[in-house]
């Protein structure tokens, strides 16, 4: 992995480079994919103020992934502009993108236009964002594409002085020439953390999901699923760089009739200990 950034009075540039083989074995999560290369470079040029923006920035990036041994996973060319604000930040882009389902599988075409807006009025409403992304999508189950949208909320609150509330709704749809909507999927999560101490916090989450899917097979039928996932959990610090988590969740499924139900309660005792030589 390499990465080098610059950020200077008006210009600032990123590029990176990761590869990891296909063999490697990430079993904590931090690498989310294994047998890719992956070479980025973005590039932006911060001007004064304009009207009320405190700063105008247009810039480029262009992303490659490719498999190891080879093959082209996605490619990503996003020229775009961001207005940023006392408390309003926009952001325009072009998304003209290149991505597959699967190796070997054909490289689909997928414009898009992506306009994000944040808002952060003040103590109370924390933050207000929206996301609208109109243009060509890739069912990544089906390996099919089509004309669709995706558009996310996200809302942040402050009840009271220590507790705090985010909502967030996620929106999207794929349409398809064959089986007219080929994909329908929504979600919502809401995360309510109190803060009992200097030391110890509660947090409780909900989130549900539907998504529909047309059944190739049968154009007429729409494979259906439902999933309700809950979870409460009390984490504290008993001593300096430690952490104990306890917890209860829930994880309920309904699938074209079929139900399934998942109870698990969790104990984890995390210490870092570190000395300077």
């Amino acid at each position: 992995y390499f990465d080098h950034s610059y950020y200077g009075e008006h210009v600032e540039s990123l590029v990176t480079l990761e590869r990891v083989g296909a063999r490697f074995r990430s079993e904590n999560g931090f690498i989310g994919q294994v047998g890719h290369l992956r070479a980025g470079w973005s590039l932006g040029y911060r001007f004064g103020r304009w009207n009320w923006f405190s700063e105008v920035k247009p810039y480029l990036s262009l992303e490659e992934n490719r498999a190891v041994p080879g093959g082209t996973v996605y490619r990503q060319v996003h020229p775009a502009l961001q207005l940023l604000g006392p408390s309003l930040g926009l952001v325009a882009e072009l998304h003209l993108d290149k991505a597959r389902a699967d190796q070997g599988l054909v490289l689909h075409s997928t414009p898009q236009v992506l306009l994000s807006g944040r808002w952060t009025p003040g103590p109370n409403l924390t933050f207000f964002q929206i996301d609208v992304e109109p243009g060509r999508r890739l069912d990544y189950a089906t390996n099919l594409s089509g004309p669709g949208l995706r558009v996310l909320t996200e809302v942040g609150l402050r009840v009271l002085r220590r507790t705090e509330l985010s909502l967030k709704i996620n929106y999207e749809r794929i349409n398809h020439d064959m089986v007219g909507r080929l994909l329908y999927e929504r979600n919502a999560q809401i995360i309510a953390s109190h803060s009992l101490s200097s030391n110890s916090w509660a947090r409780l989450i909900v989130q549900s999901v539907l998504s529909s899917r047309a059944n190739l097979a049968v154009p007429s039928v729409t494979d259906e699923s439902r999933r309700m996932v809950n979870s409460l959990v009390y984490a504290f610090e008993p001593w300096p760089s430690s952490s104990v988590s306890i917890g209860f969740s829930t994880d309920v499924r309904n699938q074209n009739g079929g139900k399934s139900r998942i109870n698990e309660a969790f104990l984890k005792v995390t210490y870092s200990a570190w000395r300077v030589l």
